[in-house]
């Protein structure tokens, strides 16, 4: 009787153990979707069936408009160059034009015409694009308000320009994805496509929600950002992505205005109210010249991060208030 009081009592100790770890620790899942790596993490309750909730919503939106999948309405558009009008294709669309405008251009999906000159979607070429041939390309092809037209029915695309949302599908998607996760009765997570991350909540522990930002050419710790619940974080960077011409690299991100890579930057972070915002932001900032962008950081009341390509860390204005930079040498 007393081993039986004593096996009852550890297997009540247990239960209890496991349902307090149940309730203060995250369910994590990984996946891989929209050519990346993405993560949902999620607390209790709910939190299985809301990650199940925001991979049904990534699934989605890759097979809307992903630039690969022959299927996609994103595909059809480029290549038939007209797509029925859908919710997902005038979304993006609208919000693609949004910024184009507010970027001045530097922030183009339309860019992907140039893209493709330089290998970026197969067959690299054995030598760079000729310089006459990449202006005439951006003067004929390039331009998102100039080769992108709607009709009551269906969008329509200049023929022979290419639309790439690579720039904005990502914060488009964990945007959606965070609503269903809500809906689905999940209130505190964490959502990360390959550095394009949204917090919810607060966490049990009541710890702040804590980024790291790297160095991605060092691998070194440079600074933490420090995200408020419904924040949302994005880097950009040429250091994952990138064609290699003749023994150089070439990153994928691009001045869309000359049509030369990027050189400024090693990595741009932002952080903002929605992850459209931080994607398309971080990504428009590093296409800029230095100046350009420092400028146009603090036009927006921006809070972002600029790591140079000659190593030095700037902080706009409203950076300071959301990065802590590792002063450790």
């Amino acid at each position: 009787m007393k081993k039986i009081i004593i096996t009852t009592l550890i297997l009540l100790t247990s239960l209890v153990l496991y349902l307090h770890d149940y309730n203060n620790k995250p369910i994590s899942e990984s996946r891989l979707m929209m050519d990346t790596v993405i993560t949902v993490k999620a607390w209790p309750p709910n939190a299985q069936s809301a990650i199940n909730e925001a991979f049904k919503v990534f699934h989605e939106i890759e097979e809307a408009l992903s630039f690969h999948i022959e299927s996609s309405e994103l595909s059809a558009l480029n290549t038939n160059f007209q797509a029925t009008r859908t919710i997902h294709l005038d979304n993006i669309t609208d919000l693609s034009l949004k910024y184009y405008k507010i970027t001045e251009g530097y922030f183009d999906p339309s860019f992907a015409i140039v893209n493709k000159l330089y290998g970026f979607y197969g067959n690299i070429p054995s030598q760079l694009p000729d310089k006459e041939l990449i202006k005439d390309t951006i003067n004929e092809f390039a331009g998102l308000t100039k080769v992108l037209s709607f009709d009551k029915d269906y969008a329509h695309l200049k023929h022979g320009a290419k639309i790439d949302f690579g720039g904005i599908a990502g914060g488009y998607a964990i945007n959606l994805a965070a609503r269903a996760m809500v809906n689905a009765g999940c209130h505190t997570f964490l959502i990360d496509d390959a550095g394009d991350i949204k917090v919810m909540g607060t966490k049990p522990d009541k710890s702040e929600w804590t980024i790291a930002v790297l160095n991605p050419i060092e691998k070194s710790f440079l600074a933490t950002a420090k995200l408020p619940s419904a924040m949302c974080i994005s880097t950009s960077g040429n250091y994952e992505r990138f064609v290699e011409i003749n023994g150089i690299k070439y990153g994928h991100i691009m001045n869309p205005l000359t049509g030369f890579p990027a050189e400024d930057f090693v990595s741009v972070s932002v952080i903002a109210e929605t992850p459209e915002e931080a994607d398309i932001l971080s990504t428009a900032l590093f296409a800029m010249p230095k100046e350009s962008a420092y400028k146009k950081a603090e036009e927006l009341s921006l809070a972002a991060l600029f790591l140079t390509a000659d190593k030095k860390v700037v902080l706009s204005k409203k950076g300071n208030d959301f990065f802590l930079l590792n002063t450790t040498k």
